[in-house]
């Protein structure tokens, strides 16, 4: 019992670790938006990376902290996440996810070089943003997907 607790402490903890980082992160680009002029990059990058890295931590909260008070749940999720088979079927959406986003990478640095060359037409950078989210969020969808196409297969 004292191992199932100590492992959803631990998921609490690197969920408050998410949060901190992510109000860290969050503070820094607003202050730095508001007092640099001139950069080379748009600094709402930084405020982005602070708000993903915040949802992540509340993510963790929210999970963990709802099953941290009842000790049979806590032993019912840790021994859900441990399990072979649902670890398995994450490691088969992984690949399956890993492969789709290698020919969507590769496809995308093919057309660029053909273009380069004349050979195709040169994307522009409006189509080219929404290339490269199709290229994350693409795979995450076809990793979700699988994940619970097996969980419902098997």
């Amino acid at each position: 019992m004292n191992n199932h607790t100590n492992w959803i402490n631990n998921k609490i903890c690197i969920g408050k670790i998410f949060v901190i980082f992510g109000v860290l992160f969050s503070i820094a680009g607003i202050i730095a938006e508001r007092t640099i002029a001139e950069t080379i990059f748009n600094l709402k990058i930084i405020t982005g990376v602070g708000i993903t890295l915040l949802g992540i931590g509340i993510t963790y909260l929210v999970t963990y902290r709802l099953e941290s008070n009842d000790p049979i749940k806590i032993k019912r999720l840790a021994a859900e996440m441990q399990d072979e088979r649902t670890v398995n079927i994450k490691a088969r959406a992984g690949n399956r996810a890993y492969w789709v986003s290698t020919v969507l990478i590769y496809s995308l640095l093919m057309w660029l070089s053909f273009s380069a060359n004349g050979s195709l037409p040169r994307l522009s950078d409006d189509v080219l943003w929404f290339v490269l989210a199709g290229c994350v969020l693409i795979p995450f969808i076809v990793y979700i997907s699988r994940i619970v196409f097996e969980q419902n297969r098997m």
